[in-house]
């Protein structure tokens, strides 16, 4: 790199000995403002803390962009990343979220996946408080201690899903397929279970 722009439109400049060949040893980055014709030009030096602060934050966004999360949807796109309910991206970085994927103790609280396929997915022990799954396919997916509470499962379909000790209350099941779901010691307290399927 050249040069870039700071601030308002400042261009600064970086000059280097051998341009094109790699940094070996100890490099000092020398810049100067290049301003309007007639200006002098102001000399300018990277601070200690300047390199601390610019290193954070190449630091700070390589985090928030490397380990993003995607998941399928029951029509085969992919969404990525995973977003939260509020449109933003989840913090969640573990496993992309398809079927037959183990996500065992993955914390999806909040986390937007309608129409998510999840077809045989392990999900033991997850925490998915407030999410929205909404139309998603959890056919034969194991929940098992899962904390789905105030989670919106509207129209999805968990036929054959092992629930044992998963946490529903006031989960919105209304018109969800539950038929042969494995119910026996789930919490569905106070969830809405409004034209649902328990076949």
């Amino acid at each position: 790199m050249e040069y870039f722009y700071k601030g308002l439109g400042q261009r600064v400049a970086i000059v280097s000995h051998c341009i094109g060949t790699p940094w070996r040893g100890r490099v000092v980055v020398r810049a100067h403002l290049v301003q309007a014709s007639g200006i002098p030009q102001v000399p300018f030096r990277w601070s200690p803390l300047m390199r601390l602060v610019t290193l954070f934050l190449i630091a700070a966004f390589a985090a928030s962009t490397v380990g993003a999360a995607s998941y399928q949807k029951t029509d085969g796109t992919i969404v990525d990343p995973i977003l939260d309910r509020n449109g933003e991206p989840h913090s969640y970085s573990g496993a992309n979220l398809e079927p037959n994927t183990n996500l065992s103790g993955a914390n999806l609280s909040y986390a937007d996946l309608t129409d998510a396929d999840l077809i045989y997915a392990i999900l033991a022990d997850a925490n998915l408080t407030n999410a929205n799954l909404r139309n998603a396919s959890l056919w034969g997916t194991t929940l098992s201690n899962a904390n789905l509470r105030n989670a919106d499962l509207s129209g999805a379909n968990l036929a054959n899903a092992w629930l044992f000790l998963a946490k529903l209350g006031n989960a919105n099941l209304t018109n969800a397929v539950l038929a042969y779901a494995r119910l026996a010691t789930a919490d569905l307290s106070y969830a809405n279970l409004t034209n649902a399927d328990l076949r």
